[in-house]
This record gives C-alpha cells, structure tokens and sequence, in this order.
C-alpha cells in the first residue's frame, strides 16, 4: 500500500500568494527576475517576484527586500539576472 504525503495548502484551501513557493527553493540558482510587487501582510512586507519562465515565488526576506526594492526599476525596464545564493543565515542575490 502506498502512502501519499499531502500538501497543506492542498488540503486547506489556502490559496493567494500563501500558496506561493518560496524564493529560497531556488537556492543556487540563476535566473531572471521580471516582475517584483511588494505587499503587506499581517507580519509585515514581502513581495512576489516573477521569473523568466512565468513563475512566481514569494519571499518576506529583509535582506532580499532590501535587494528588490533597490532594482525594482531596473527589473520593470527589461528584467535582471541574479543568483540566489545562502550566506550563514540568510539569503542574497549576487
């Protein structure tokens, strides 16, 4: 018999950028940035960011806010590469 692992969101519902992936699980990778919106929520600013392949992901990081916020006009012109990589406890775009 086999046991399937469900996903929460599958089975709660939930839907809306908490449904989103999380930025972290490109980790390692490079890829283009194409879109960048940034929100409240109720634990305070995130932003989804959109990609090249027309994925979104989410992220609440400060330091990746930060990052975002200082390229946000670069990337609604034409897009920037960046790679996302984890320094100690925290992840950033180089």
């Amino acid at each position: 018999m086999i046991n399937l692992v469900k996903r929460f969101q599958d089975i709660s519902g939930t839907t809306g950028d908490f449904g989103l992936p999380l930025l972290a699980e490109l980790k390692g990778k490079t890829f283009v940035i194409t879109d960048v919106v940034f929100k409240e929520g109720n634990y305070g600013e995130y932003a989804i960011v959109t990609t090249s392949d027309k994925k979104q992901y989410r992220t609440s990081s400060r330091v990746l806010l930060d990052q975002l916020h200082k390229i946000e006009e670069e990337v609604k012109k034409e897009g920037v590469e960046v790679t996302l990589i984890r320094k100690q406890n925290y992840y950033t775009f180089v």
